[in-house]
């Protein structure tokens, strides 16, 4: 790290400081020291697992996922989508009636596949009601 001139003057090298108290215990909640190795519980300054160890823990778990593909391979062919019709079916709107209570969007007589009429009533929240005629 650089060296830094504080506002009264003094000069002061962050990296140097870091290095001379690399082995005191960090502040926190957690057992390490400065360095980041993590020492034991009961006797502070201890250390249990070097951070080199720690660090090299980390990285193997966190290998991201990779897959070797040639690139000479041979591309693989798209599958042939077949032309396929769907068949929609609609209800038939028979009757639109106005609105006339507050929170109600749309109202209408729809006649169903099966023969029934019915009356849809559409609310502002999307919600969609029915009525039998």
């Amino acid at each position: 790290m650089r060296e830094v001139v504080t506002a009264k003057g003094k000069v002061l090298n962050m990296s140097a400081l870091a290095s001379a108290n690399e082995t005191e215990i960090a502040v926190g909640n957690m057992d390490v020291n400065a360095r980041g190795d993590v020492l034991k519980p009961g006797r502070r300054g201890e250390i249990i697992i070097q951070n080199e160890e720690v660090q090299q823990a980390y990285y193997d778990a966190t290998k991201p996922a990779s897959e070797e593909v040639s690139i000479k391979q041979e591309p693989v062919p798209a599958k042939k989508v077949e032309n396929t019709q769907i068949k929609k079916t609609y209800n038939k709107v028979t009757k639109r009636t106005g609105i006339d209570e507050p929170g109600i969007v749309d109202r209408r007589v729809v006649e169903k596949p099966d023969g029934t009429v019915v009356e849809e009533i559409e609310f502002s929240d999307g919600s969609i009601k029915e009525e039998e005629v």
